[in-house]
């Protein structure tokens, strides 16, 4: 890789040139030269603008020296674990003790195409070539930019039009073994009239510090409808980058829950644009954060058509020295008439040095327009733990039941077996408890 131009940022020759040797292309990606192109276009990109700083909006509340000193080596990881048991499980992908080992176990339904996305980028795929070949605007985009250079790895599902498969796709990414950085990029597309859910889960029992930076990227063809579940466990040391990017076209229907629970410092930002008429989005998450951890999450939910809707419901509990971010933005394009959006974030402190940022944005360009944002930062109530301590339940035990019965209203929609087991796995999780105090 080419080095960098006298006088870059430091955090530009941290990140954006010629020591990000880590996951190069494969012998065979140079033959395809639209993907040479590509990469060569996201390079250029980086080291012109360089990687994200304090003084971006976006980026001013993230430890970026933490992030920064996150280890740059070749990843190995722990052998995968069985996964937490999902009920009625379809087709399940786990990469595997080299972590870009790509192992599946189930059956592929019929319309169902779920291959190595290095595979498909030898293949040359048009619906990936468009993903790969997206540009982003300015440096607050470093990572993704640093995905779309580096990734080769992770999985490419396709659903053929009219298909609907019954059971969901499992994507499961296990934990690091050795201090690591890891590339992972996952792309979807659903052709017109099709269904599919999605899990994705990154369990823990690994303390090892890495940097995972993943992308996953959804196109909804019309009347297509597609349902993200997605688990975040990670081990204590990890730093974690992901973006979700979707494209949701006229009639289509995208839901997404996201539990986050893991990691030492966590990003997550979910970028949504409704495309196509009448197209809806209904996102629901929570953040569950106790000792110091750092957890963000940023929505980017775009009503670019006629009749759109986006309804997102999410919940933040933060313990000990614990710190959350939730910013959620909704933009109204011009011509959009007929929008229906609706924005509620509630937030818990557990503790009087844990800290909760909740901003709610609405940008408005279109008339007949519904619109609506709230946000909440409070603690467990008063009232209602007495009642709780005056009926023989320990203190401790009270607390943990409001602050599940808070948060479990985000699991509201899922299938009923699936729910009872994130359920599980959210009150594992759960901020509160003895030994997580400051």
């Amino acid at each position: 890789m080419p080095g960098c131009a006298s006088g870059a940022p430091r955090n530009r020759r941290r990140w954006g040139c010629s020591r990000m040797a880590i996951d190069p292309i494969t012998a065979e990606a140079p033959t395809q030269t639209w993907l040479v192109r590509a990469r060569e276009a996201h390079r250029a990109d980086l080291e012109r603008d360089g990687m994200p700083l304090q003084r971006h909006e976006r980026w001013r509340t993230m430890p970026l020296r933490d992030v920064a000193r996150a280890p740059m080596a070749a990843a190995t990881t722990a052998p995968a674990e069985p996964a937490f048991a999902l009920p009625d499980a379809g087709l399940r992908v786990d990469f595997g003790t080299t972590w870009h080992a790509f192992g599946s176990v189930g059956t592929v339904a019929p319309g169902l195409v779920v291959e190595p996305l290095a595979q498909a980028l030898m293949r040359g795929d048009a619906a990936l070539r468009v993903r790969y070949e997206r540009r982003y605007d300015g440096a607050q985009h470093g990572y993704t930019r640093l995905n779309s250079l580096h990734a080769q790895h992770g999985a490419f599902v396709h659903v053929a039009a009219g298909v609907r498969i019954a059971e969901p796709v499992s994507l499961v990414m296990p934990a690091a073994l050795a201090p690591a950085t890891r590339f992972l990029r996952h792309v979807v597309v659903l052709e017109a009239g099709a269904q599919a859910t999605l899990v994705l889960h990154h369990p823990g029992g690994s303390a090892a510090a890495s940097l995972d930076n993943f992308v996953v990227q959804a196109v909804l063809g019309e009347g297509a409808a597609l349902t993200i579940v997605r688990l975040q466990e990670a081990g204590a040391g990890a730093v974690l980058l992901e973006r979700c990017e979707a494209d949701v076209g006229k009639d289509a229907t995208l839901r997404t829950w996201d539990l986050e629970l893991g990691g030492a410092i966590v990003r997550r930002e979910l970028d949504v644009a409704l495309a196509g008429d009448r197209a809806t989005f209904n996102a629901r998450g929570v953040f569950a954060l106790r000792g110091r951890q750092h957890g963000e999450t940023h929505l980017d939910i775009a009503h670019a058509a006629r009749d759109t809707t986006s309804t997102t419901l999410w919940r933040g509990i933060a313990d000990a020295r614990a710190r959350g971010v939730f910013t959620g933005g909704i933009v109204v394009a011009p011509g959009a008439d007929g929008a229906d959006a609706k924005l509620s974030t509630r937030n818990l402190l557990l503790s009087p040095h844990a800290e909760i940022d909740a901003k709610p944005a609405l940008e408005i360009h279109a008339d007949e327009v519904k619109a609506a944002h709230g946000a909440t930062v409070g603690q467990l109530d008063e009232h209602a733990l007495f009642y709780l301590r005056s009926r023989g339940l320990p203190l401790e035990t009270a607390r943990s039941l409001l602050t599940f019965a808070f948060c479990r209203e985000v699991l509201d929609g899922i299938d009923a077996p699936l729910a009872a087991v994130l359920a599980e796995r959210l009150a594992l999780h759960l901020p509160g408890r003895e030994g997580d105090k400051p």
